[in-house]
């Protein structure tokens, strides 16, 4: 079975409440769950949570919800506890075994469509541990422009380069119960690249926040 896991932990030190926050027309979370009911249906999702408000949304969405014990809710608890957690209660609460986790961030509620059926059909057609999204760093960024770097005038001669926006993993289940050694050990040994064309908006700050608001409304960065 495949399943989305939804985390959304309560306390942000960037933006407060930024999870339950209203944007648009309903709250940030809601966007995640929506990206993944559409994709897997409300009996393979999952909404994990230590805030009462985004587990309330989970309910009334009729996802998979889950209140997350505290001492999984802290600035240095890592992610695939959280996830081996929402596995096994999901697992224990009768819903059927989990072979595929589709890790959503809450706090993301832009993506680029169609993540994950094409990352599921990477990790099946490559036999991959893991997926994970990888955008296009603009030009500005490249690394010809850091300090150091070898200078290069020609934006058309930068080399491409790729960096992991967070729109998207896809895990195996036995990972994420049994990974290897390592602070990344829950993505096994093969974790392969999903390249996408735009980067997600992982609200973290009002800019943030504010960005996700002009291309709600269709307006360009400025």
């Amino acid at each position: 079975m495949i399943v989305a896991i939804i985390p959304a932990r309560k306390d942000s030190k960037g933006l407060v409440d930024k999870n339950i926050r209203y944007l648009g027309d309903k709250p940030v979370c809601e966007y995640s769950i929506d990206y993944a009911l559409k994709s897997l249906g409300s009996d393979n999702v999952i909404v994990t949570s230590d805030d009462f408000r985004v587990v309330s949304v989970g309910i009334r969405r009729e996802c998979f919800a889950i209140r997350l014990p505290s001492e999984l809710a802290q600035d240095d608890t890592r992610i695939d506890y959280v996830l081996r957690h929402a596995v096994e209660t999901y697992e224990k609460g009768g819903a059927g075994g989990v072979e595929i986790v589709v890790l959503l961030y809450a706090c993301v509620p832009i993506r680029e469509p169609n993540l994950i059926e094409r990352g599921i059909e990477l990790l099946q057609d490559l036999g991959g541990d893991s997926v994970r999204s990888y955008a296009p760093v603009p030009s500005r960024y490249n690394s010809a422009n850091h300090l150091g770097g070898k200078p290069e005038y020609r934006r058309q001669n930068l080399k491409p380069e790729w960096f992991h926006d967070g729109g998207m993993v896809i895990l195996r289940r036995g990972w994420i119960l049994n990974p290897l050694d390592g602070d990344f050990g829950f993505f096994g040994r093969n974790c392969l690249p999903l390249m996408i064309t735009d980067e997600c908006v992982n609200i973290d700050s009002q800019e943030h926040f504010d960005e996700a608001e002009r291309k709600l409304k269709g307006e360009k960065d400025v």
